[in-house]
């Protein structure tokens, strides 16, 4: 039982060091959201070389899967050197976890990025169906008063927000399970609605 302790033991502080050792050669590494894409930008100090870069995204920051690859030699024994990668196609509406693999050096620690994109209509609900908390997200920029109305199938409104900023947050425990129609009105106008599903 003592073995298998210290195995496991070995294998995490053997993982931490690997990540440790892959952030220490990085003095720049970030993830940001750029129009319909993902920028992943990273800069290798001088000094430190490895072979291959894998790029690793994630949904739940636990299970990842390789979306790209910069083969070859990374960094130089001279100069810092910095690297670019767009993710094409990022997980719409939600957080998507990055990481890379720098060779002998490991993985790094993972950085975060939620991706949000507005549909056709300038708004979005994320995420739906919901559990937590969900948000309606909207074009707001001259800070207008809107008003958010949930209504359940028998026409009722069970839910009214007000808002002026571009957001309206909605929590698990203002609604009970089922299925809802939702407006946003400006100035008692409907400027547009949709569905949300509580589960």
């Amino acid at each position: 039982m003592l073995r298998i302790i210290l195995a496991i033991c070995l294998f995490f502080s053997t993982s931490l060091l690997h990540s440790q050792e892959a952030d220490f050669i990085l003095s720049k590494f970030f993830a940001t959201q750029v129009e319909d894409e993902v920028l992943l930008r990273w800069t290798i100090t001088a000094g430190n070389t490895c072979q291959d870069t894998y790029v690793e995204r994630s949904e739940d920051g636990k299970n990842y899967e390789r979306i790209g690859l910069i083969g070859g030699i990374c960094g130089s024994p001279d100069a810092s050197i910095t690297y670019e990668y767009y993710d094409t196609m990022p997980l719409l509406n939600r957080n998507n976890y990055y990481r890379l693999e720098l060779g002998q050096y490991g993985y790094t620690s993972a950085k975060t990025v939620e991706f949000l994109q507005y549909n056709q209509q300038d708004f979005l609900v994320a995420p739906n169906p919901m559990s937590d908390h969900a948000r309606i997200m909207f074009d707001n920029s001259e800070s207008q008063e809107h008003k958010l109305n949930i209504i359940d199938f028998q026409g009722r409104i069970v839910l009214e927000v007000v808002t002026s900023s571009n957001v309206f947050n909605i929590y698990r425990h203002q609604l009970t399970a089922g299925i809802y129609i939702f407006k946003v009105l400006l100035l008692e106008e409907d400027i547009f609605g949709g569905k949300l599903v509580v589960q």
